[in-house]
């Protein structure tokens, strides 16, 4: 066999391999990408949605007058989670639920903010906020949920 005969045949034989080699390789990177690039979003939706929860609580505990403007809560927690986007599972950045919770002080038990008469040592009174948002992955994963409900909550004292 002539010397460029072998070199043509050694060079097609390298070419086969660097393309079996690629078949192995780029699924694999492309999950590890995918798999990163999840991540990240789960990560960003579950810090934006904790921040909204959080944001809704703190515009309810300024004064007892916001506490009770459950819509200017809702508007709030809708602001803070603006960069999260509005798709088939998500209506909205986030469903918000709010509250006023009144305790007596000491106590960890709620009571009815209408009747103080049942606190001897006098009233708290809290407001908390729940921020919930549907996370789906972008492709499916084995052994991996592709829809995972997030919920955060939080609660804050009125000034």
């Amino acid at each position: 066999m002539p010397q460029s005969a072998m070199k043509k045949q050694q060079k097609i034989y390298q070419q086969g391999i660097i393309a079996i080699e690629a078949l192995i390789v780029l699924p694999i990177m492309f999950l590890i990408l995918f798999t990163i690039l999840d991540f990240g979003r789960l990560m960003n939706a579950s810090i934006t949605t904790t921040n909204a929860a959080r944001t809704a609580a703190g515009y309810g505990a300024q004064d007892t007058s916001h506490a009770i403007d459950y819509t200017g809560m809702k508007s709030a927690a809708f602001a803070d989670a603006i960069n999260l986007n509005i798709d088939a599972y998500n209506t909205s950045p986030v469903i918000v639920t709010t509250e006023r919770i009144c305790r007596c002080v000491g106590m960890g038990s709620n009571v009815s903010c209408a009747s103080t008469a049942s606190c001897s040592s006098g009233i708290e009174v809290y407001v908390e906020s729940t921020a919930t948002r549907d996370f789906r992955t972008l492709v499916p994963y084995p052994l991996i949920p592709s829809s995972v409900q997030l919920t955060r909550s939080a609660t804050i004292r009125i000034q």
